[in-house]
Formats: C-alpha cells, structure tokens, sequence
C-alpha cells in the first residue's frame, strides 16, 4: 500500500477520523502501520488501522452488533 494520506475529519461509515496517531506498531518486515483515533456515531473512540478505513473494512466501532441483538464473544459458553 502507498504511503498514508492525512485523512482527518474524513467520514467513514459511522466513523471519524479526529486524528493520526504516532506509529507504535510495525509488521515483521519492518513497515510501520498507520493508525487513526477515530469517534463513532455513538460517541465511543477506538483506534483503526488506516487500510481498514480507507477499503472500507471499518464502518463502525462495533455499536451495530449490540443493537442488532449479538452476543458479545466473551459471553458465549465454550464450544459455541
């Protein structure tokens, strides 16, 4: 992937992106990976890798799954 383009203020989904955050993580092969501070419809912040935002992967921080009736992952008995 090129290198990251500032989109701050861009809209993604339910999501915004406010800001760029340092780079704190790298893949094996050294790159740096993107990550941007990002508040959801729902008023919750959650930090999302910028290739996740821009091919559309992220929409949302997750508040769709709870109004949808989804269990959360933790709550499932084991071997379900």
């Amino acid at each position: 992937m090129p290198a990251a383009v500032d989109v701050t203020g861009t809209v993604f989904g339910k999501l915004i992106a406010k800001k760029r955050l340092p780079a704190y993580r790298r893949k094996p092969c050294g790159k740096t990976v993107t990550y941007y501070l990002c508040v959801c419809e729902c008023g919750a912040e959650k930090s999302i890798n910028y290739a996740s935002l821009v091919r559309g992967a992220a929409k949302s921080c997750g508040c769709g799954m709870h109004k949808l009736g989804h269990p959360s992952p933790r709550r499932l008995p084991r071997g379900q």
